[in-house]
């Protein structure tokens, strides 16, 4: 009787056995493709992060050599301080346009800038001494993650 059991259970394996062996190929393949799947979601949220990284290391750069040699802009007078600031807007890629407002007060409109970037120009400009932020006017689209908005500078020197 024992014997019969065993027979109809090798029967009862070989039967299903092409079946086992497709239903664990099966469940290997799933397990590999969502595998594949959350290594590629992580290395796009390793390069945002590395990107932001990158963008505060380099901020932390010109932070710490602004302090220590003070050459944001290059030269004191009007035509310095603006056209530094054209090459510091133009650096972090932000759409704006100048406009001189008085003798030493300039309006920067922010057409378009990226928060990080937008965050980096405004703390290099009130780091500088030489600078005063007279007045700041932004909008935040949260969706995009974009600021616009007017600055109002002050040459002090």
């Amino acid at each position: 009787m024992l014997f019969m059991n065993f027979k109809k259970n090798i029967l009862y394996l070989l039967l299903f056995k092409p079946s086992f062996v497709f239903f664990m190929a099966f469940i290997l393949f799933c397990f590999a493709m969502k595998s594949m799947l959350e290594n590629e979601i992580y290395l796009q949220q390793y390069d945002i992060l590395n990107d932001n990284v990158i963008n505060l290391s380099s901020l932390a750069e010109r932070l710490k050599m602004k302090r220590n040699s003070n050459t944001v802009f290059s030269s004191h007078s009007s035509g310095g301080f603006k056209d530094g600031l054209i090459t510091l807007l133009n650096e972090n890629s932000i759409a704006f346009k100048i406009t001189d407002l008085q003798k030493e007060s300039i309006l920067v409109n922010i057409e378009s800038a990226d928060s990080y970037q937008f965050l980096n120009v405004f703390l290099i400009l009130s780091q500088d001494e030489r600078i005063e932020v007279s007045n700041v006017n932004i909008t935040i689209d949260k969706d995009g993650g974009y600021i616009s908005g007017d600055i109002v500078l002050l040459n002090k020197l």
